[in-house]
This record gives C-alpha cells, sequence and structure tokens, in this order.
C-alpha cells in the first residue's frame, strides 16, 4: 500500500465563502511511507451517487462532494471549470451539479438552475447508457451569495471577536483611561476616554475594538514558551476627537461592560484572500491541541481549536493537519516487555486564521473524542 499526501487548490470569496478544504479520515498504517502528490491518485467516485444534485442554502462543498465522491478531498480533481461562467469555483443555490466525463475522466459541472456548464465536444454526461451532450450556459452571481466550503456559523466569531497577542502587544495597546463622570463601568452609548501609550493617535483608524485578556497565556506543551493571551473583543469605538494622548470615544457596541485598563486595538475585521489554497501542513511541522474553545473536555467535529503553531512555523489559514491520538503502551505478555502502539488518525482539521505563534482551526472530521494534547501532522490518504 502506498501512502500519498492529499493537495487541493480552491477559490475563496473575500470572506470564505468559497474556501474549499480537504479531509482524510483514514487510519495511517504503522509502518513508514513515501509521501507524493496526490493529483496522481485515481479518484473514487461514491458508488451511490446521485445522477444530479440541487444545491440548497445551507450546503457546504465538503457535504456535496460527499455525496459524489469516495474521498471528499479529491473534489478539486473533478470538479470542471467553466470558463464561460463570472466567478467558475463558485457555487450557488439553485444550481444543479452533474457527475460527467471529459476525455474519460470524471468530471463535475454545473447544469441548470441559474448556472452555466462547459462547453466543448469533450464533456459528455451518460445517462442510462446514453451519450447526451451539454450546452453552456451563462449566469452572473454575487460572490457573496455563492454556499461556503466550511460552516461559517463555526468560525465567525473568531474571524472577528478573538485574536492571540503577545503580552508585549498587549502592554503597548492603547487603554481605556476613564468613562463619564469618572465612572469605571461604562457601555453602549457611553463616552469613555482612553489614553495612546505612544504619545499621539493614528488619523488613519477611527474605529477601535476593546480587548480585554481571558484567562491564562497559550503554553507550548513540549517546551514551556508562552506563546500569546487570548484577547477577546467586547466592544468596538469611534474616536471623536483628540488632545495629545487623550482620545474621547463613543461606544458603538459592547456585548458586556467596558472597565477601566480594557485595551484597544485596531478592529481587525478578518478577510480571506480571493485565492485561498487548502493544503497539508508544511513538511516537518507537527504540533499539538492547546485548546478547544466552547467545551470543557472533548471536541468533535465543527468544533474550533488552538494549535501551538503558527505564522513562525509557515502555518497559515488554509494548511490542513490530520489529528492523531497516541497509542498505549500495553505489556507484551509473550515477551514480557512493554510495546507502544502505533497513534491512530481520529480527525481533520483546517487552519482558518493564524498568528506568530499560535493558529485557530475547525475540525472538520472526527472518528472519535478530539482533546487537548492530540498530535497534529500531515494529512496522508491511502491508495490501493
Amino acid at each position: 500500500m502506498i501512502k500519498r499526501l492529499a493537495g487541493w487548490a480552491f477559490v475563496a470569496s473575500a470572506c470564505l465563502t468559497s474556501a474549499a478544504f480537504a479531509a482524510d479520515g483514514a487510519a495511517p498504517a504503522a509502518a513508514p511511507a513515501a509521501a507524493a502528490s496526490a493529483a496522481t491518485a485515481p479518484v473514487a467516485i461514491n458508488p451511490e451517487h446521485p445522477s444530479s444534485y440541487t444545491v440548497k442554502p445551507g450546503d457546504t462543498l465538503w457535504g456535496i462532494s460527499e455525496k459524489f465522491l469516495q474521498n471528499p478531498w479529491q473534489w478539486p480533481e473533478v470538479w470542471h471549470i467553466n470558463e464561460q461562467v463570472k466567478n467558475p469555483h463558485m457555487i450557488y443555490p439553485g444550481d444543479v451539479l452533474r457527475l460527467v466525463w471529459k476525455d474519460g475522466k470524471p468530471s463535475l459541472v454545473v447544469d441548470g438552475g441559474t448556472a452555466g456548464i462547459g462547453s466543448g465536444n469533450s464533456i459528455v454526461e451518460v445517462v442510462d447508457g446514453n451519450t447526451v451532450k451539454l450546452k453552456p450556459r451563462i449566469r452572473e452571481m454575487p460572490v457573496a451569495s455563492a454556499i461556503p466550503a466550511i460552516p461559517l456559523k463555526n468560525i465567525e466569531a473568531f474571524l472577528n471577536d478573538s485574536r492571540v497577542v503577545a503580552i508585549e502587544e498587549l502592554n503597548a495597546a492603547p487603554y481605556v483611561v476613564a468613562g463619564p463622570e469618572r465612572r469605571i463601568v461604562m457601555g453602549l452609548g457611553d463616552k469613555i476616554y482612553a489614553r495612546s501609550q505612544t504619545g499621539d493617535w493614528n488619523d488613519n483608524y477611527p474605529e477601535y475594538g476593546v480587548y480585554r485578556a481571558a484567562g491564562k497565556p497559550y503554553l507550548d506543551p513540549v517546551t514551556g514558551e508562552v506563546l500569546g493571551y487570548e484577547a477577546k473583543k467586547i466592544g468596538a469605538t469611534r474616536i471623536l476627537e483628540t488632545e495629545g494622548d487623550i482620545a474621547t470615544m463613543s461606544v458603538l457596541a459592547s456585548d458586556q461592560e467596558l472597565l477601566v485598563d480594557d485595551r484597544l486595538m485596531y478592529d481587525d475585521q478578518r478577510k480571506v484572500q480571493s485565492i485561498f489554497y487548502p493544503q497539508p501542513a508544511p513538511d516537518g511541522v507537527e504540533g499539538q491541541i492547546i485548546h478547544i474553545f466552547n467545551t470543557i473536555g472533548f471536541g468533535a467535529r465543527n468544533d474550533v481549536i488552538v494549535i501551538n503553531k503558527g505564522t513562525r512555523e509557515a502555518v497559515n489559514a488554509g494548511h490542513v493537519f490530520a489529528i492523531m491520538q497516541k497509542g498505549e503502551t500495553v505489556r507484551d505478555r509473550r515477551k514480557g516487555d512493554a510495546v507502544t502502539l502505533p497513534s491512530t488518525r481520529v480527525g481533520l482539521a483546517v487552519v482558518f486564521r493564524s498568528f506568530d505563534k499560535v493558529s485557530y482551526a475547525l475540525v472538520t472530521r472526527s472518528t472519535r473524542p478530539i482533546k487537548r494534547g492530540d498530535l497534529l501532522q500531515q494529512p496522508r490518504i491511502d491508495i490501493e
């Protein structure tokens, strides 16, 4: 059996609305294996695939690909790019997807609905043994209405309302120095007074988010290094006027009461680049899960995790990690020694936001409960 690395290439809209990802849920063999591009791997079609599928609101690219493929991460190898369609990588509610054959290879195209399909005599559909030529149609749809590749509801808060910062950045940020009438608790509609630690304010940034460090710092489980502090956005402000290092601000929004000494940072409305390439994690980069959000114990599919690798290790949005759990150590009754069993693949996670020393990732597949300390490595696929 040959092991090959999974590979992908997708286009995403400005807000992750068509970012795509791949997954590999198979457990790896114990023996080392060579890695190669998955582009040479044969595409395995789901034998129970529908003849066509109409895209519905709420669908994701991953969910749709599971309907047509045994290995959904092979979607880029079968997705047919229609040059006659604006934003051809994107799929919209109402589009009808069909599995066709192009030059003897399987291909997925858009047919019917609001979408168009490819042209040329080399693209055909086989229906009940009969070859049907597909005729092109033109469509234009706004990018924002395209279906997402991953569930945006699970990550939106982490794109806009959270960040991981170094203690130096946190300490150097402007801070709330007082409220109206010397109040120490402020909220929506109040004026607040903030102080810059650099001596003045940048006119190019009239709006600031209000952040508060949340709990203990993230620590590297191997080296003990402080990787950063989770800073949660609790409000938004706009500068009304400045005088020296003091700014008078209006509170535009608040999720909780604002307090003296809360920190102000430029509003970091995260937008994903128009070209978004999910791909295996960098060679040689292995990490661990150091936090799972919104759970006191175990995580599962669609949970957001923090990993102890970031841009410092060349980990960026789109990198995909296999989640591994260490094998147990058991006693060999025949030889009398201890044997450590191979690690088991239990899931897959895709990075959607990276910082200097850590990254946020979404668990896209899990076959067992995910826990802190689980290992992360490049995903691999089995080729018979």
